[in-house]
């Protein structure tokens, strides 16, 4: 990760914060603390509710970053189409 990508590690109570790795992916709530471990952080998410996130998978959130669900349609993942029909062949018992 190139130094202008790495995110900005230092947080204080209070601070927007967005998750940019992991499951949830563009997930933002506000910085509560830092946890005994302090590779983890508590994050009071917009439904209130405080969750751990490891805070590598944290950044302050800028003005204009996405919030979940909010992807524009040529960042949006394809849909992937089904598969064809195969034909499924059973070796014969022995």
């Amino acid at each position: 990760m190139t130094p202008d990508a790495m995110p900005n590690t230092l947080f204080n109570k209070g601070d927007s914060v967005v998750l940019f790795r992991g499951p949830n992916v563009y997930r933002s709530g506000v910085f509560s603390a830092l946890r005994k471990d302090s590779k983890w952080a508590d994050i009071r998410e917009h439904d209130g509710i405080l969750r751990p996130h490891p805070v590598e998978w944290l950044k302050h959130q800028k003005k204009g970053d996405r919030q979940k669900g909010s992807q524009s349609q040529a960042t949006r993942p394809k849909v992937l189409e089904p598969l064809p029909d195969l034909e499924c062949h059973v070796a014969p018992e022995i």
